[in-house]
């Protein structure tokens, strides 16, 4: 059975799976834009426990590294838990976080993992919908899989491309018509 006290634990994994099925962090889109980091860095939403954790895991004082690996985590529930999920769906992703623990352990790795290869937080919200898109059954796991490699490994420059191609009944490579875009592609 999967139990964790929010308030005690300094694990990643633990926090990011606890916070997947209680989805406890709500706060302004604003704050995140404006300046999470100095936020983070002062203390003024110490006070949110996930916030609380996530600063102390990433140990965000240290580096400037460590406070971009948390902004990150914060705008990707940011967006999580801004999003529309189906009640009966989330339960069904809820009970499967808790009872499965290789389901749990793939997903909650694959959102850090990500998270801090990511230079913008840009992708962070981006991942943020695939796991919503997931959740909601619009994306297997595999296909949930495809999308985060193309996101790990896409230039910021081609999101557009994503968007269009989600608009698409099947990816057609006929979408990327210009060079530079379709270099940007290649390059991935």
């Amino acid at each position: 059975m999967y139990i964790c006290d929010m308030e005690k634990t300094t694990d990643i994994t633990t926090i990011v799976s606890k916070e997947l099925i209680n989805k406890s962090f709500d706060f302004a889109r604003d704050v995140a834009e404006i300046g999470l980091d100095q936020f983070i860095k002062d203390g003024f939403l110490r006070d949110i426990p996930l916030v609380n954790m996530v600063a102390a895991f990433y140990n965000v004082t240290n580096s400037i590294v460590n406070r971009n690996n948390a902004r990150k985590i914060l705008v990707f529930f940011q967006e999580f838990n801004s999003g529309k999920i189906d009640d009966n769906k989330f339960n069904e992703f809820a009970h499967k976080m808790k009872t499965d623990n290789d389901y749990r352990t793939e997903v909650v790795e694959t959102i850090i993992l990500l998270n801090e290869r990511f230079l913008k937080t840009e992708k962070s919200k981006i991942l943020a919908n695939l796991v919503i898109a997931h959740i909601n059954g619009h994306l297997s796991w595999a296909e949930f899989s495809d999308l985060t490699y193309v996101l790990d490994n896409i230039h910021p420059k081609c999101y557009f491309l994503l968007k269009e191609m989600s608009n698409e009944p099947y990816w057609r490579s006929t979408i990327i018509s210009d060079a530079p875009a379709e270099a940007l592609i290649i390059a991935a």
